[in-house]
């Protein structure tokens, strides 16, 4: 997630095929391949920059191993505030950013604490009152694969489900938000890539092609969490599915 969201499977964040494009026509504001700039935050708030100072995860992967944070992260907003942590924030920074009441994201951000899946790296007095700053403990989130061989009854299977959709659902909304927007097609034509297709090939080529998927994915990871210079930053949402389909129930 630096972006970063969760990752189903061995080696897969939040999931993805990558874009880039060239803009069409020069002196024009870029467009964005990702979620629009975050809108007003409630209350009359003022708009949130894209990216914040902070201090970000040393810790590359974080391995989801229970249930219980599988089940945390089956709230599409949940795997949005984890995201936003990347970088280090409060709980108020992270509300203006997603255009959310801070009161909204609480009892979300204490279930993250709880699941482990972020911490509270210091606090700050301001006017009176305590600024909790907190960050995710990782760049990236994947799944056990163990987990996925659910026992009857324990309520894997129904919780990976949910996480999966989440997971989904955060990127389908995202691009129907550009899709909204007057150039959106535009952006998603030129500078995005949006795929569907069943890969047929040798057992070696599969392994090659999921090679290269990783090293991609820990490629923009790592870029996401630079310091970047003085250039402009962009954002992007990647969302890769990459799974067999000669190996689920009816499959021919």
């Amino acid at each position: 997630m630096a972006g970063r969201g969760a990752e189903s499977g061995g080696t897969g964040k939040g999931a993805k095929p990558a874009g880039a494009g060239a803009a069409k026509r020069s002196g024009k504001a870029a467009r964005g391949g990702g979620r629009p700039p975050a809108k007003q935050a409630a209350g009359g708030g003022a708009k949130a920059p894209l990216e914040a100072p902070g201090r970000h995860p040393e810790q590359e992967v974080f391995t989801l191993t229970t249930l219980e944070q599988v089940k945390t992260l089956s709230d599409p907003l949940r795997i949005r505030i984890l995201e936003s942590l990347c970088v280090e924030r409060t709980t108020k920074q992270v509300a203006d950013l997603l255009g959310e009441r801070p009161t909204k994201l609480y009892h979300h951000v204490d279930s993250l604490m709880r699941a482990g899946l972020i911490h509270l790296t210091r606090t700050r007095q301001n006017r009176g009152t305590v600024e909790k700053y907190y960050q995710s403990v990782a760049r990236m989130f994947r799944t056990d694969p163990r987990l996925f061989a659910a026992a009857p009854g324990e309520g894997k299977s129904d919780a990976l489900r949910k996480m999966l959709a989440a997971v989904f659902e955060n990127t389908a909304v995202e691009m129907l938000q550009l899709l909204s927007s007057a150039e959106g097609a535009d952006a998603i034509q030129e500078e995005g890539i949006l795929s569907y297709l069943e890969v047929q090939a040798s057992e070696k080529a599969i392994l090659a092609m999921r090679a290269k998927m990783d090293k991609l994915i820990k490629e923009a990871a790592a870029e996401t969490t630079s310091a970047g210079g003085k250039q402009e930053r962009r954002r992007y949402r990647l969302t890769l599915a990459f799974f067999p389909l000669d190996r689920t129930p009816g499959a021919k």
